[in-house]
């Protein structure tokens, strides 16, 4: 049984079930300050089951997203970036680079059947600035970046007119934008696709109550349910889904 319903609850978000190869594309830039490397995938219950981020070349990246929209969230990306200014001894804080935010457009390469759907999308939801705020240190510094890449409106926007099992790909353009010392500094521009469905990755497993208590279910992204990764979950009552499930029959 599926079907997507209005909330989603979170709990005990311990594991992973990886869908996502690493990579990301950058695209051919010139002297920008700061350098996009690559989506930040979640951590696992191997590193210890808490939703943090390292800010560490060792991360593990996605090469391209996954979000169902009955999780009627957006997508959260986390950008590692490096600073490309350096600095000499002791004038380390005059030359960090203070995050802004990140310039994101989103288009639909392929839109199918959800054209009239796409069209009628708020513009503001597709050209925005999401906000960052965080310091980015000289000499090769490096920072992970979250911001939600997809507002929640694109997916809630399109969500009725997808069929179970249905998709589509959305291609988002950013680039990162911060402050030094007065003066305004910008990365690259970088590409990630994300496919865009319903049901492609929540599988609503019905009432809590007809689900066994021993039941072992797909855990998702540790940070935000709903993507990349697949999650079993149960109704907690008529407009709540409970995720991942916690069953409560014998």
């Amino acid at each position: 049984m599926q079907r997507q319903i209005g909330t989603l609850v979170i709990s005990g978000l311990v594991g992973l079930v990886g869908l996502a190869a690493l990579g990301g594309c950058v695209a051919n830039g010139g002297d920008e300050s700061i350098l996009v490397l690559k989506a930040v995938a979640p951590p696992t219950a191997a590193t210890g089951g808490v939703c943090t981020f390292t800010a560490s070349e060792s991360e593990a990246g996605l090469g391209h997203g996954v979000l169902d929209v009955g999780s009627r969230l957006g997508y959260q990306f986390v950008a590692q970036l490096r600073s490309r200014i350096t600095a000499d001894t002791g004038q380390e804080d005059v030359r960090t680079i203070f995050l802004r935010g990140a310039n994101v457009d989103l288009t639909f390469p392929d839109p199918g059947t959800l054209g009239a759907q796409i069209a009628g999308l708020d513009q503001r939801l597709l050209h925005f600035m999401a906000p960052i705020s965080g310091p980015l240190p000289p000499n090769g510094g490096l920072a992970d970046a979250p911001f939600e890449l997809i507002p929640s409106g694109v997916a809630q926007g399109l969500a009725p007119a997808l069929s179970p099992g249905a998709s589509t790909v959305v291609q988002a353009t950013f680039t990162i934008v911060g402050d030094l010392a007065g003066g305004n500094v910008s990365s690259q521009a970088f590409h990630f696709s994300v496919t865009l469905g319903k049901q492609i990755l929540i599988t609503d497993h019905g009432p809590c109550t007809s689900v066994s208590k021993t039941f072992t279910p797909q855990k998702g992204n540790l940070c935000a349910p709903g993507q990349d990764f697949a999650i079993d979950c149960c109704e907690a009552s008529a407009t709540v889904l409970q995720c991942p499930a916690v069953g409560t029959a014998m």
